[in-house]
């Protein structure tokens, strides 16, 4: 007989399947494509097994969230980085007298700029990954990218709350609700949450 796997079985009506266990006919017969056609039906029948190997396993919320948080941080980011290619042209423009007060591309200024410039490029290309594995459905080529960028982000954070308390602490600078800082936070859950949800998609 026909080794186990999913056959038209005979007195069946024409298209349909039914699972053959080498031995016997198990479940009933289905019009739905036989996957896999190693795995039997449960007890309860074919159904249900169709349901639990049909189950999503990239959430639409996730792919939503990542795709959203992914364009919405790309945009400041892209700001940060035109401004300090600006700022590093008209340094260039000026090394000379800059270089004679000790701040000229070859010192502190230029080091500083470049390693913004730097931060600003890594921090554009994880969004690119998570954007791209968030499209794709990948769940390992948007956990990494997530995990990094929250770990920044939980550095913003703090940065954020510290110079909130300290202006709040200071008499004049004390006007400024922690608006910013709130909002930085929200950037942050949201970004822990893609990194989770990733993950556990990962694991499925």
């Amino acid at each position: 007989m026909a080794e186990q796997g999913w056959y038209n079985a005979a007195g069946d009506p024409p298209g349909t399947q039914r699972y053959w266990d080498g031995n016997q006919w198990l479940g009933d017969a289905v019009y739905e494509p036989a996957t896999p056609a190693t795995i039997p039906p449960p007890p309860g029948g074919y159904a249900y097994a169709a349901e639990a190997v049909a189950a999503p396993t990239f959430p639409r919320a996730l792919k939503a969230i990542a795709i959203i948080l992914s364009i919405l941080k790309v945009i400041p980011l892209g700001f940060v980085t035109f401004g300090l290619i600006i700022v590093a042209s008209v340094a260039n423009d000026f090394d000379d007298e800059l270089g004679a007060i000790g701040f000229g591309l070859d010192g502190l200024l230029g080091a500083a700029l470049v390693v913004l410039l730097v931060l600003a490029l890594v921090g554009a290309l994880l969004l690119g990954f998570q954007f791209v594995g968030a499209l794709k459905e990948r769940p390992m080529m948007v956990f990494i990218p997530a995990l990094l960028m929250s770990l920044l982000d939980g550095l913003a954070t703090l940065g954020a709350w510290a110079s909130w308390n300290e202006d709040r602490n200071s008499p004049f600078l004390n006007e400024g609700g922690p608006g910013g800082a709130i909002m930085i936070t929200a950037v942050l859950v949201a970004q822990v949450y893609v990194a989770v949800h990733a993950t556990r998609a990962k694991n499925r």
